[in-house]
């Protein structure tokens, strides 16, 4: 709860936040009645940069949760940090020790590179552990600018971070990248640097770097978190286990990151650059561990009978290109950030083409079956 990021619309901790172990329990329990069904779990009791025993303990009760249902259950996420390996391998060591016992515990295994996109403009809650922080960044665009712009809340965001380094539950702020700025005298100027090399070369405050060049930008400016997880031998390393490759995170986030990317990346990168997987476990990691854990029979692998869900694909030319915001969202129009893949000659579901080469062909196989009243 203390250190939440993800709070409700007014700022306050979410109702899952302060719920005892024993509710989550009782309906993992109510689970195992219907012998059906999986369950999907998160949960982070430190920063992402910090001891190994936090999440170790997290994976451990997720690991309660599907002994208590006996269904499958995939903890999102393991997210192997270069300079932390313990905090990944203590994760992976709890999967295995309920594996042998039997218990569908899965590790859904972050395996592309993250890193976060940061605009003060957009709506960003990954300061929200931090009071004044968090204050600041609810409310609308114009509140928002207005706390932001406040010399005495900016005195206090500066003392909170000399004392403790906080925000950091993405990476020390001072690690931030300045990676795209609208105006073209400020991006000749900072543009690929970090807070912390302006605000030497500047003899200024790191949170001062970044409000100010954001203020001169339009609260426009997107900075860079620090990226976790680009080493393709701790990929291997993780799918190695019982471990679902990857994950989207979409939605809301989409304002800040783009992790679909990560089939393409998985396949381009680990496998055909590095070459630290071969293809069959990159797939078995994508398709069947995913459709297993999900319960589809019919899905999940090629073999007759199965359903002719299929990506047909050039690995050579397999590629994504940067970020791009895109502002198509309903109702207003709204904005996200996308990455647009190459490579791809088809996407097949049932039986039909449903792109060819990136180009959707307006083809929609299969019915929508809605929930009864």
């Amino acid at each position: 709860g203390n250190i939440s990021v993800q709070r409700d619309y007014d700022g306050t901790l979410m109702v899952s936040d302060i719920m005892p172990d024993d509710f989550y329990l009782a309906l993992a329990k109510g689970l195992r009645k219907y012998d059906r069904g999986h369950i999907q779990f998160a949960q982070a009791s430190g920063n992402i940069d910090e001891g190994a025993e936090g999440p170790r303990r997290d994976m451990d009760f997720a690991g309660r949760l599907a002994e208590a249902a006996n269904r499958p259950l995939i903890f999102n996420a393991v997210v192997p940090i270069e300079k932390r390996p313990d905090v990944f391998r203590g994760q992976l060591a709890v999967v295995d020790e309920y594996n042998k016992r039997g218990v569908p515990l899965v590790a859904h295994a972050l395996t592309a590179p993250l890193y976060l996109r940061c605009c003060f403009g957009e709506k960003w809650t990954f300061f929200d552990n931090v009071d004044v922080w968090r204050e600041a960044l609810m409310g609308s665009y114009e509140e928002r600018i207005a706390r932001l712009s406040d010399p005495a809340r900016r005195q206090q965001m500066k003392q909170i971070y000399d004392q403790t380094r906080q925000p950091r539950s993405v990476g020390d702020i001072s690690h931030f990248i300045c990676r795209k700025i609208s105006r073209e005298d400020l991006r000749a100027k900072y543009q690929d640097r970090t807070a912390a090399d302006i605000a030497k070369a500047e003899d200024k405050h790191v949170i001062d770097v970044v409000l100010d060049i954001s203020a001169a930008d339009g609260w426009k400016t997107q900075w860079q978190t620090p990226a976790f997880n680009s080493r393709p031998d701790h990929c291997r390393e993780m799918l190695a286990h019982r471990a679902v490759a990857g994950f989207s995170d979409g939605g809301a986030h989409a304002k800040f990151q783009t992790l679909g990317m990560f089939p393409t990346d998985l396949l381009s990168r680990v496998v055909r650059d590095a070459g630290a997987i071969t293809l069959e476990q990159a797939h078995y990691h994508l398709s069947y561990m995913p459709a297993w854990v999900a319960g589809f029979k019919d899905r999940g692998c090629i073999r007759e009978g199965m359903a002719a869900d299929l990506i047909i694909y050039d690995l050579e030319k397999l590629a994504v290109e940067e970020p791009e915001m895109i502002y198509d969202l309903p109702p207003n129009n709204d904005s996200r950030l996308v990455q647009r893949p190459h490579g791809y000659r088809w996407i097949m579901v049932n039986g039909e083409v449903s792109f060819e080469e990136g180009k959707d062909t307006k083809a929609y196989p299969g019915k929508l079956v809605r929930c009864a009243a």
